[in-house]
């Protein structure tokens, strides 16, 4: 999606965290948070994880400035620095597959979307959440004034905040 906004194939992008990927170019303008969710560290079935433990292995992880930057804040999940395995490339699916296959041991994903997908996962489990929320807020390119005026409005309407509560709910 990231690379789709670079090349103006499309003009807006939901994303997550407070800034794009590390190295996006592009114009653009990031909206205001509209929703947020706790990343969590899920682990395959087994013993329960110590302190400690998560350093001995990479922990796997999409790609987001924001919740990289909040996973390393040590009293989130241990007193050593997880080795994340960050990757653009990496999806929830595929994570998710990786510890249930027992080929990877730890990740943190986004809860809502984990908690979808959990059930055809059984080899894999909630161990803890993260303390801080990530934001979802879009992303759009600033070469397109009529797009920029309509997204703009769109935020600045007070039917918007109804119509996402609504929505959310």
């Amino acid at each position: 999606a990231w690379q789709a906004l670079a090349d103006g194939t499309v003009d807006l992008v939901v994303g997550l965290g407070d800034e794009p990927p590390a190295g996006f170019k592009g114009p653009i303008q990031a909206g205001p948070a509209y929703a947020h969710y706790k990343p969590v560290l899920i682990i395959t079935e087994g013993p329960k994880a110590k302190s400690g433990d998560i350093c001995e292995e990479p922990v796997l992880m999409t790609a987001n400035p924001t919740a990289e930057a909040k996973v390393m804040e040590p009293e989130d999940v241990t007193d050593c620095e997880p080795r994340l395995s960050v990757s653009p490339e990496l999806e929830l699916e595929s994570i998710l597959e990786s510890l249930d296959l027992k080929e990877a041991r730890y990740a943190i994903v986004e809860d809502g979307r984990y908690k979808l997908w959990q059930p055809f996962f059984r080899g894999v489990r909630e161990q803890q959440a993260m303390a801080e929320e990530i934001p979802y807020r879009w992303y759009w390119r600033l070469d397109k004034p009529e797009i920029m005026q309509a997204i703009l409005g769109f935020w600045t309407d007070k039917d918007t905040h109804e119509k996402l509560k609504d929505l959310t709910e």
